[in-house]
């Protein structure tokens, strides 16, 4: 999720690569090549945009948590809770992250830069 962001923006590399269509921003998620057609366009995008990096430590949360009592089952809903309010601030964070990595400078506000 993170890489496309990176990716949509016109000062990082490639500067002139901006994924605006469906097979363009299935095309910035990939990093295997696959045949391209509109279902494998269309589940790349669906898969770009699954912020994996918080999914795997939501699922090694729940993992962790004891079954079967009542504590636990209102555990499972806080932990889902937490990570639905938090995630978009982890995918910020780790966005920021590989922009200052590459001496780039952290945006203010967002800007919306998509062309055809």
């Amino acid at each position: 999720m993170a890489n496309i962001a990176i990716r949509r923006r016109t000062d990082y590399v490639p500067g002139d690569f901006v994924p605006a269509s469906y097979s363009r921003i299935s095309a910035a998620g990939e990093t295997l090549s696959a045949p391209n057609t509109n279902i494998t366009a269309a589940l790349s995008v669906i898969a770009a945009y699954v912020p994996t990096e918080i999914l795997t430590l939501y699922v090694a949360f729940v993992a962790a948590l004891p079954t079967a009592d009542a504590r636990s089952k209102a555990a499972g809903w806080w932990l889902f809770g937490a990570f639905l309010l938090l995630t978009p601030l982890i995918v910020w964070v780790l966005y920021a992250v590989k922009l200052k990595s590459d001496g780039n400078a952290i945006p203010a506000h967002p800007k919306c830069s998509v062309s055809e």
